[in-house]
């Protein structure tokens, strides 16, 4: 019988086939006492279960940190989960104390944390109750004796449907033999999403008993672009959305013939296209050799990968890494945690509103010494290729004059060492925060650069916490006042004959680089997946054209009115 139901896309695409249920045995182990002769034998056997489940991380993370890299910090953070002192404190207690079974220590106290987290506030700690779970039921297997499930061999082309895919699920994925992934929980930040949006499978999310839904073998559609589930579907839709399915993919593949294309419009006006990278894998795929600059290297990734803070010399060679095998222009990102970014090795107080808090270029404020350190590594990377550095949440002149100040200091220091460094390098702002953009004629005049970081800078200018599902529908990237401050910025920094660039998720979005163009904008950094597609609109439309786009979405007045009329003006060209 046909039914339709609706999920959310969170990895877009479509997928025509048969549904495989992976279902997953039910590790809750039953309550057991044991004698107070058994507590150190107990306890040496939870040691051993943690030593197995550490082995395994290990070989997952060695699997992945060549060719995955992100992925690999999935599994980083699970050994930290693994080792993490409270969970590990608290489990000892419950076998030497309450006299618990290892297994139903493991399962009580995991469950414990896994509740914690499961009912914050913020959607991202919300999902990292699945990493508990994963841990957690990586021991429990290990105390059972039950061989870990995989998806890494699959017998043909299935539609994975799921409760929810654990990382340690999608690490190995059988990629060749999955059509679509369908889940009842998760969400587009989930580790699940963030994977199958890598490998290039369709994804849905958020749909409410699922599980009890679907069975093997059911004939399916997976629409991850409208976000729709169509279970046993007519012979005409099967044909008409395998139809959609062909032109999607036909339209994927011209689209991939824009990579080689010089980003230049109908008129002649050049635009440069950069990248945003974590990670020096990220600039060996293949279309990273089609941009020009790297406009946000987040440097991140060097402190979340370490328990431990990365030192001086770790973060140089790294850094040195990434200029000598790009042999172009990169922009570095000064240390941006704190909001949904958290990492171990730089523990944070809770906070209340984490985003309007210590993040950023105020977490460095707080913390010069880690600060100066990265610095230091910067100013000695530059020696190896043409470095600038760019600060994170800047919201008033004092934070330029600050940092500045800062700035100056070590490299007077190295100078005064010296050490080799560039003989110039640059200083730039990312423009997030509302007051700084209001502020962009004077700030044009203290910074050598700017670069606009649209998604924090629409969650700031509508108020809306863009990580909380309840208010994710007033997060709208095409609100046309958001636009009218772009273009603000934009016009002040071009007045003073400072670049000015957009690194947000909307550089990588074709409708709307097309009126960012309008706006006046020339360099766009995107991930290397939208490089040819943003292309494409470039190279199809007049700056006349742009200007004409730009002026009519300002004069609009709902994101939604903003997003049909550029669909509406611009579907010859996008599809």
């Amino acid at each position: 019988m046909r039914k339709v139901y609706e999920g959310a896309p969170v990895s877009e695409g479509l997928g025509i086939g048969e549904i495989y249920c992976y279902r997953k045995a039910d590790l809750k182990p039953t309550p057991c006492r044991i004698a107070r002769e058994e507590v150190n034998a107990k306890l040496a056997e939870y040691e051993g279960l943690k030593e197995k489940v550490d082995a395994e991380l290990d070989d997952l993370i060695n699997q992945l940190q060549c060719s995955q890299p992100d992925k690999s910090l999935i599994f980083m953070a699970h050994r930290e989960i693994l080792h993490d002192k409270a969970i590990d404190e608290k489990i000892r207690k419950e076998i030497g104390e309450n006299l618990s079974d290892p297994a139903w220590a493991i399962y009580t106290v995991y469950e414990e944390f896994r509740l914690l987290l499961a009912g914050m506030k913020k959607q991202q700690f919300r999902e990292r109750a699945q990493d508990v779970v994963d841990v957690r039921d990586r021991l429990l297997r290990a105390a059972q004796g039950i061989e870990s499930p995989s998806l890494s061999v699959l017998p043909k082309p299935v539609i994975i449907a799921c409760h929810d895919l654990l990382p340690s699920d999608t690490a190995t994925l059988d990629r060749d033999n999955v059509i679509a992934i369908v889940t009842e929980s998760g969400g587009e930040t989930s580790h699940s999403a963030i994977i199958a949006r890598g490998y290039g499978i369709p994804a849905l999310a958020g749909i409410p008993g699922l599980m009890d839904i679907v069975k093997d073998k059911d004939r399916a559609i997976v629409d991850a672009i409208e976000g729709r589930l169509i279970i046993e579907p007519t012979e005409e839709e099967i044909e008409r959305y395998q139809e959609e399915k062909e032109r999607y993919l036909r339209l994927a593949t011209e689209i991939r013939s824009f990579l080689a294309k010089d980003p230049i419009t109908k008129d002649g006006a050049r635009m440069e296209i950069g990248l945003n990278i974590g990670s020096v894998e990220e600039i060996r795929v293949k279309e990273a050799a089609y941009a020009s600059f790297v406009g946000l290297f987040r440097t991140e990734f060097l402190y979340m990968s370490s328990p431990q803070l990365p030192t001086e010399d770790e973060q140089y060679e790294s850094y040195k890494e990434v200029l000598e095998a790009f042999k172009r222009p990169v922009t570095l990102r000064t240390l941006d945690i704190g909001g949904d970014k958290t990492i171990p090795c730089i523990p944070l107080p809770k906070e209340e509103n984490p985003f309007l808090g210590v993040r950023g270029i105020r977490l460095c404020f707080e913390k010069p010494e880690i600060f100066k350190t990265q610095l230091r590594a910067a100013f000695r990377a530059s020696a190896h290729g043409e470095l600038s550095l760019m600060l994170p949440m800047v919201a008033s002149m004092e934070d330029i004059y600050q940092a500045k100040e800062l700035i100056n200091s070590v490299r007077q220091e190295l100078a005064a060492e010296g050490i080799p460094m560039a003989p110039e390098v640059k200083t730039g702002i990312m423009v997030e925060v509302p007051s700084i953009a209001l502020l962009a004629d004077l700030a044009a005049k203290e910074v050598d650069f700017a670069s606009i970081g649209t998604n924090d800078l629409c969650q700031y200018t509508l108020a809306v916490d863009r990580m909380n599902p309840r208010v994710m529908k007033c997060y709208q990237s095409f609100h046309p006042g958001l636009f009218r401050l772009i273009g603000y910025v934009v016009e002040e920094f071009r007045a003073a004959g400072k670049p000015v660039s957009v690194c947000g998720e909307l550089a990588g979005n074709p409708l709307a680089v097309a009126v960012l163009i309008g706006l006046g904008v020339r360099r766009f950094s995107m991930n290397p997946s939208s490089i040819a597609k943003v292309k494409r609109i470039i190279t199809q439309l007049t700056t006349g054209q742009a200007q004409e786009l730009a002026e009519e979405v300002q004069r609009l007045a709902t994101a939604a009115q903003v997003k049909r009329f550029l669909e509406n003006e611009l579907q010859d060209y996008l599809y």
